[in-house]
């Protein structure tokens, strides 16, 4: 892992980058979340990113009983709250799968619309809402995230797992330093992306990169032929991802 790729403070995990970057950038923009299907516009500034995060590994890890070590597998992965229990399934020590729900997976989170037959019943399912926050908008089996979330303390100290996998993919696995290392962008970059977690390029250009460069993303997975042109002026992006590149604006 480059010097560049582990940030200044020699962060190690994506997870412990986010804690030394809130603890400085707090109050500056991280995310910027749009659904072009409902409608939704979220904005989380590094600090209340961070909060959800230690919020979702305390969930996780007192409600779940996730481990170091075990697998999280992530079906809701074109929603913010998605990217939030990614990071805080890392924040725990644990690896993450995205895409269909792996049921074999020791933590599944799927979202509402979503909860299949062969996840219903697994001991530790977790549904994301298609509510405000990811609030549950009819009875599901398992924890409601959006319910429970918030009830849970904002300090989650980092079980460290930056040795082991921090993906497991379907050919590869990326480590903590697989991500980071690709994670190259301009000091401050605000990228503007389009990709689902399940594609590498939307995670590492178009998620991480923006955090190890201390500036933001503006993330529309559910784009939904929405003016993308428009909205790079509107929400002032340096950076588009357009396949596995960054183009500068």
């Amino acid at each position: 892992m480059t010097d560049t790729a582990r940030s200044p403070h020699g962060a190690a995990t994506v997870a412990s980058l986010l804690r030394e970057r809130s603890a400085r950038l707090g109050h500056q923009p991280l995310l910027t979340y749009y659904d072009d299907r409902s409608g939704e516009r979220t904005e989380l500034s590094y600090a209340t990113f961070d909060n959800w995060v230690s919020k979702s590994a305390n969930l996780l890890v007192e409600d779940l009983g996730l481990r170091p070590g075990q697998v999280v597998s992530i079906a809701a992965d074109d929603h913010w709250t998605g990217w939030v229990v990614t990071v805080a399934a890392w924040r725990a020590g644990a690896a993450v799968r995205w895409a269909a729900a792996d049921p074999h997976a020791d933590v599944v989170v799927v979202p509402e619309s979503a909860v299949s037959q062969a996840v219903a019943g697994h001991p530790s399912l977790v549904v994301v809402g298609d509510g405000l926050g990811g609030r549950l908008t009819a009875p599901a089996p398992g924890v409601a995230y959006g319910d429970e979330v918030l009830a849970h303390d904002d300090h989650f100290e980092d079980a460290g797992g930056g040795a082991g996998p921090a993906v497991l993919g379907q050919s590869h696995d990326l480590t903590h330093a697989d991500l980071l290392d690709a994670a190259a962008a301009p000091p401050g970059v605000r990228v503007l992306t389009t990709g689902a977690l399940r594609e590498p390029a939307a995670v590492t250009l178009g998620l991480v990169a923006p955090l190890v460069a201390g500036g933001s993303s503006v993330w529309c997975p559910r784009a939904a032929g929405a003016d993308m042109a428009g909205r790079a002026t509107s929400e002032k992006v340096s950076a588009v991802l357009r396949g596995e590149r960054l183009d500068p604006v």
